[in-house]
């Protein structure tokens, strides 16, 4: 289910981009989203750059940007990442149960619609298949500035990673110094 939303996150950011201009603003502008993390395979998490616009899924996937949008249904502010390493990708997605600055706390518990989250998934392929998928079970997301056009805010916290091919197994995962700085793509199209 948290895969799932990551893609739809993924796919409705792509599909912003495709319908947004090329301001300063919206699909066409930088943003960033990193990390410091303990667990899986690596230390670190970057993800700089801009969502063209008219990008597939496939195109996206292989591209290294990072992007938010609101989801007026639930009051979501939604922050994603990408890092293309050629023929995979390490996709993060940040989910903040509101639109507005402020502290969310993260909780394995939630029981809500929309849950404060945050994912990492691991050497995605093509087919959308993940080798490691990372989420947080406690923690903090904090929005500390959000208008029409951006959001930026901080977040940490600590969680599993669960290797999803050979050798299996799940492994304690930590992030740090969690930022984000994204354009905002408001009112995307619905998939």
């Amino acid at each position: 289910m948290l895969l799932r939303r990551a893609f739809i996150l993924t796919a409705t950011i792509v599909a912003a981009a495709a319908c947004s201009s090329d301001s300063s603003t919206g699909a066409n502008a930088s943003g960033t989203v990193s990390f410091s993390y303990t667990g899986a395979t690596g230390t670190a998490f970057s993800a700089s750059g801009a969502l063209a616009n008219n990008t597939s899924l496939a195109t996206a996937l292989k591209s290294t940007w990072a992007a938010a949008f609101e989801d007026n249904s639930d009051n979501s502010t939604n922050v994603a990442g990408n890092v293309s390493h050629g023929s995979t990708s390490d996709f993060a997605s940040i989910t903040i149960p509101a639109q507005a600055a402020g502290s969310y706390p993260i909780s394995a518990s939630c029981a809500t619609a929309t849950c404060a989250a945050v994912e990492l998934n691991l050497n995605v392929t093509s087919s959308l298949d993940v080798e490691w998928f990372c989420t947080l079970d406690a923690g903090t997301i904090v929005i500390t500035s959000i208008s029409s056009s951006a959001v930026q805010g901080t977040f940490s916290g600590t969680g599993t990673c669960d290797q999803t091919v050979s050798p299996f197994g799940t492994t304690a995962w930590t992030v740090t110094n969690g930022s984000f700085s994204t354009p905002l793509i408001t009112n995307p199209p619905a998939i």
